[in-house]
């Protein structure tokens, strides 16, 4: 796979027993590691691995401050990564990711990948810029996410063509008019929480977070789904990380395969 303006990979495949800080490693090569937030997510049982991050949804996160790697601005750019729900609010949203701030002196926020209660919907949402409204990618064609299911995200905004999209599990791509791009600013990126937005805790499960600063084909978004992140991204297994499936010999950094 092109690894070409692949940012950062979080496999988030870390052990935790909930009481102590971890740090969750980058694996591509700006090492852009985040930080356990309020509280430290624990460990629950992984889709790509052995691990995933758990979050409460009351005070778990992680986050890193706001870089220009991981700003946005009117560029392409794209954010996958495994989800599984383990409750749903009422009312109310959850964010499983986002960059920026929800209030404050960094809002508006660049974007968010969410579950909304009134919707029954996962979706990618992207604030307005400037005069231009914001806008919602939302996944319909998934329908209700069940709880406890593993699901594949990928949300996307098109620079050339004014879009934003949003596709599950390899599926149909949900795509929404979106003119002016993402706010350039200054806020987190956030894991389990959009900052400044108290009410959007998550309660789920995450695991084998990218972020680009490009879309990806459907080609590469299926092989994300189907070969699973790890594989496909052709990262490496750091020491001591144990996969929950038999995969092909991956890539270590540096050498060949």
């Amino acid at each position: 796979m092109d690894l070409t303006n692949l940012i950062a990979y979080w496999p988030l495949d870390e052990f935790s027993d909930g009481t102590s800080l971890v740090t969750r490693r980058d694996l591509h090569q700006y090492q852009l590691h985040l930080t356990d937030g309020n509280n430290t997510p624990s460990t629950a049982p992984g889709k790509l691995y052995s691990n995933a991050a758990t979050f409460n949804g009351v005070d778990d996160a992680m986050f890193r401050v706001s870089q220009a790697l991981l700003q946005a601005g009117d560029i392409d750019f794209t954010i996958a990564g495994w989800w599984r729900l383990l409750s749903k609010p009422a009312p109310g949203d959850v964010v499983a990711v986002s960059k920026g701030d929800f209030s404050g002196v960094n809002a508006p926020a660049a974007w968010s990948v969410r579950y909304g209660s009134t919707l029954d919907r996962l979706y990618f949402h992207v604030p307005g810029v400037g005069a231009n409204p914001g806008h919602d990618a939302i996944a319909d064609d998934l329908g209700s996410p069940s709880t406890g299911v593993w699901y594949f995200f990928v949300g996307w905004h098109d620079s050339v063509n004014d879009f934003i999209n949003f596709q599950v599990n390899n599926g149909t791509v949900n795509q929404t008019a979106h003119a002016g791009g993402a706010n350039v600013e200054n806020g987190e990126f956030d894991l389990g929480i959009q900052n400044n937005d108290g009410t959007s805790w998550m309660n789920g499960d995450l695991q084998g977070v990218s972020y680009w600063k490009r879309i990806l084909t459907a080609q590469e978004r299926s092989d994300l789904y189907r070969d699973d992140t790890w594989n496909a991204i052709k990262g490496s297994i750091p020491s001591g990380a144990k996969r929950r499936e038999t995969r092909p010999a991956l890539f270590r950094p540096g050498l060949a395969r």
